[in-house]
């Protein structure tokens, strides 16, 4: 996991390839898989969530459980062929039921005190969004610095907290180079974004 992933796992306490399409249901501890669709797309699907990715996108590691066993952590990243430019990427942060530590309503204020130790730190908006399949989903988007392959780069991040079923809470960030988050496809990412959990 990058270190700018780092600060989603410390909020939450903070993901393998098959062939599903967006919107299928998912149970809150089904493994995140990613396959074709039939389009030019392809489906991230688990944990009771879906996201639409470019058909060249790629797990940047296996789903894993963190350290707390609090969260599955798991992420899609655009191909970076060698380069030494900051891939833009999706990580998924998922509570695991009955152990998820920070509450829905808390979980924007503790992302703002991690990521607001950087000095190039700045809240863009924030707000409460829709996403289909759940009730509540609260946005931030904000810019912040960091560095990859040893250069330092402005990052800007929307990371979506999702109140799901059973007080489950969870997360999903997209990031891009602040310079580039429009033209990366992100923008599009985020609004594949659905729920739909497995009964």
């Amino acid at each position: 996991m990058t270190a700018l992933a780092v600060a989603t796992v410390m909020v939450m306490g903070l993901a393998g390839c098959g062939e599903e399409s967006a919107g299928e249901p998912s149970g809150l501890s089904t493994p995140f898989s990613i396959g074709a669709d039939g389009t030019d797309e392809q489906v991230a699907i688990g944990h009771g969530v879906s996201v639409r990715v470019p058909s060249d996108w790629t797990p940047s590691a296996d789903e894993q459980l963190d350290p707390q066993g609090r969260t599955y952590e798991w992420a899609v990243q655009a191909p970076t062929d060698g380069a030494t430019a900051f891939p833009a990427f999706v990580s998924m942060s998922m509570g695991v039921p009955g152990a998820t530590s920070t509450g829905y309503d808390a979980a924007p204020d503790a992302l703002k005190t991690v990521e607001g130790v950087s000095p190039e730190f700045e809240v863009l908006d924030e707000g409460e969004v829709d996403v289909e399949g759940v009730d509540n989903a609260y946005q931030v988007r904000y810019l912040h610095s960091g560095s990859y392959g040893g250069e330092p780069v402005q990052v800007q991040s929307v990371q979506v907290f999702l109140d799901m079923p059973g007080d489950v809470l969870s997360a999903v960030r997209f990031q891009a180079p602040a310079d580039e988050f429009d033209e990366s496809g992100v923008s599009a990412i985020l609004d594949s974004l659905t729920v739909n959990v497995e009964d």
